[in-house]
């Protein structure tokens, strides 16, 4: 099992972070598995600019499921992990360094 950090857009992850939402399509460059953990980070972008910014807000989850691609509709490299939310908070810095 491993845990990854991974950055989120804030709609979606604020229905995580809500409870609405226990479903995450990424990219399965980091060949996710069932019982890895996952911190996910909230970034926010700048208007008018490539750049992005971390809100605080954070979300632990384990993966519960993974739908890898080649069925189903995704995309081969693309993967629909199935999240047990473990707890959400606010951190002054990603990875939980203060």
């Amino acid at each position: 099992m491993t845990h990854h950090d991974l950055k989120c857009d804030p709609v979606p992850f604020t229905e995580v972070f809500e409870g609405r939402k226990r479903a995450e399509f990424r990219k399965n460059d980091r060949f996710f598995e069932i019982g890895d953990t996952l911190t996910l980070w909230e970034w926010l972008r700048h208007p008018g600019r490539k750049s992005y910014q971390y809100s605080g807000h954070f979300v632990n989850a384990t993966v519960t499921h993974v739908e890898r691609g080649g069925a189903y509709g995704i995309r081969v490299g693309y993967a629909m992990l199935s999240l047990n939310v473990d707890g959400c908070g606010v951190s002054s810095l990603p990875g939980g360094a203060a």
